[in-house]
């Protein structure tokens, strides 16, 4: 027979239950037998020493003056006290023995009687347990929105069921979004592959192909090409996040710089004006990682702002964090769509695409709440109210004196590609 829980269990009240009896049971013994050793001495004796009579008066050994003995005194064989103390002592023997035979009897039927109790009041108490492993059992990828909902007291069993469902609603929500995202992101390889093969058709259907038709043929292959690999390193730096990190010490404020000297380009042709204020901040984190969540915060600063607005950077430490603040002009933003910008390949509302003339792949945030949510920091959005959006990011800091040279470079910056909203 398998030792189940409820078995256990009532074996262990079995146990504890003929312990406690046991016990109890020696006790009683143990009281009863001293008191009748202590009663044993004849208790003509008592009546003697209560009385003041002389010793032997109601033994045998002496008379009251002017009286008829009332014990005879026998010539041969024992004498009446010694008759009466066997007797006594017979009867002792006796009482203990029924006491000891009872005593047996009783601690065996109640401990039966425990057993079956504690085997009944186990299964009871086991009962929401039974039904969480049922619910275990029958778990799969279509079923995870279907919660256990265990009712009853607020005990620990019941906290063991409610944290099951919320378990059960983090899996759906996770598994949801992984279909969701998988759809999407082939959607988004698929996109660039259908305007090659679409510009090929065209291409090679005309009958005269001149140079200017290939340069454009390429011109057109080659942007998809590098939509494609800037979408593929976004992924890259999705499943990064989650990974292994390769720490050291960063500051922010030179990533900061390397990728205001990378993006200098974009922000000047769109007319942006950008302010900064960089103060020491460091932490500890991967580097490249790092440096993926300040370039794809600057690149969804641009590529979201107005033509002629404005970027306003700041690094700081601040309560043992280290900060990162950046915030942009654009199109006005519902506070009910924010959460929604950290989705993967989510872009967003049209308002907020129509000031740039490339979609995003819409992995920038996304990109930024793993790589934050990683280094076990803090994002957090909260839309302006002339429009544009402010994004502030909370690292775990450390002491700036600590941070290592061996940063990465602007130039390596360039190698970066950030996947933007």
């Amino acid at each position: 027979m398998r030792a189940t829980i409820r078995l256990r269990l009532a074996l262990v009240h079995t146990l504890l239950f003929l312990a406690m009896t046991v016990a109890l049971v020696t006790g009683i013994y143990y009281l009863t037998a001293r008191s009748t050793t202590a009663s044993s001495q004849d208790p003509r004796s008592r009546v003697e020493r209560a009385l003041g009579l002389p010793p032997g008066t109601l033994t045998g050994g002496r008379s009251l003056p002017g009286a008829t003995p009332s014990l005879p005194v026998r010539p041969h064989g024992p004498s009446l006290r010694d008759v009466a103390t066997g007797v006594q002592a017979q009867t002792r023997t006796e009482l203990l023995a029924r006491l000891v035979a009872f005593s047996a009897a009783l601690v065996l039927a109640m401990t039966i009687l425990s057993f079956v109790l504690g085997w009944l009041m186990a299964g009871r108490s086991l009962r929401p347990l039974r039904r969480i492993t049922a619910r275990a059992k029958t778990i799969s990828e279509q079923n995870l929105h279907e919660p256990i909902a265990l009712q009853g007291p607020r005990d620990e069993l019941h906290e063991l069921a409610d944290t099951f469902d919320e378990m059960l609603a983090r899996l759906d929500r996770a598994f949801e979004g992984q279909r969701l995202f998988a759809a999407n992101a082939s959607h988004e390889l698929r996109t660039p592959l259908t305007r090659i093969r679409a510009k090929l058709d065209v291409t090679l259907a005309q009958p005269n192909i001149t140079s200017d038709d290939l340069e454009e043929m390429a011109s057109t292959i080659r942007d998809a090409v590098d939509r494609s690999a800037a979408l593929i390193d976004g992924l890259l730096a999705l499943a990064r996040a989650q990974g292994e990190l390769d720490r050291q010490a960063v500051a922010l404020e030179d990533l900061v710089r390397g990728a205001i000297d990378d993006r200098r380009g974009s922000v000047s042709e769109r007319r942006i004006s950008l302010t900064t204020s960089l103060e020491p901040a460091a932490t500890s984190g991967d580097p490249v990682l790092l440096e993926h969540l300040v370039l794809n915060l600057l690149e969804n600063a641009i590529t979201h702002n107005i033509e002629g607005g404005s970027i306003d950077i700041r690094t700081e430490t601040r309560e043992g964090m280290a900060r990162l603040h950046m915030s942009n002009g654009g199109a006005r933003l519902p506070p009910s769509s924010v959460e929604a910008l950290f989705l993967p390949l989510h872009r967003g509302s049209d308002d907020r695409m129509m000031h740039t003339g490339r979609a995003g792949f819409g992995l920038g945030l996304a990109i930024v709440k793993a790589v934050t949510e990683a280094h076990r920091g803090r994002v957090r959005a909260t839309p302006i109210t002339d429009g544009g959006l402010s994004i502030d990011v909370a690292l775990p800091g450390i002491d700036p004196g600590g941070v290592s040279q061996a940063l990465p470079s602007a130039s390596a910056s360039r190698d970066v590609k950030a996947a933007s909203r």
